[in-house]
């Protein structure tokens, strides 16, 4: 799914990615809101795209695969058991537990921004 947002948000979303905290410490670094629902951004092609997966506190998460952390989803990944993806994927926010859901999303900045800032 694509959403196309506007510059300084995509910005945000950039300096916000989780990609790194979510590998090395299983973490969230910060949750951006959107279109009434919170994600967590964690990898793209820096001036093109980002992806972001939308995240849910798991007390309510009620989607079809168990929440695993990182390396458990990687040994399910290698193992076969599963797609690589991070939907399923179990980490922190603060002191709280979320899960990323499906699909990934791309953002994409609105390119009449840039038409703007040329004035």
């Amino acid at each position: 799914m694509e959403f196309y947002v506007s510059r300084l948000l995509y910005e945000e979303m950039w300096k916000k990615s989780s990609l790194g905290n979510i590998t090395e410490h299983g973490r969230a670094t910060a949750l951006i809101p959107f279109d009434n629902n919170f994600y967590v951004t964690c990898g793209g092609i820096a001036g093109k795209f980002i992806w972001a997966y939308k995240v849910v506190d798991i007390r309510i998460y009620q989607g079809e695969k168990e929440p695993l952390e990182y390396s458990d989803q990687v040994d399910a990944f290698t193992n076969g058991t599963r797609e690589r993806s991070y939907c399923g994927l179990k980490i922190k926010y603060q002191d709280n537990w979320i899960v990323l859901t499906g699909p990934k999303m791309e953002f994409y900045p609105k390119a009449d921004d840039e038409q703007l800032q040329l004035f």
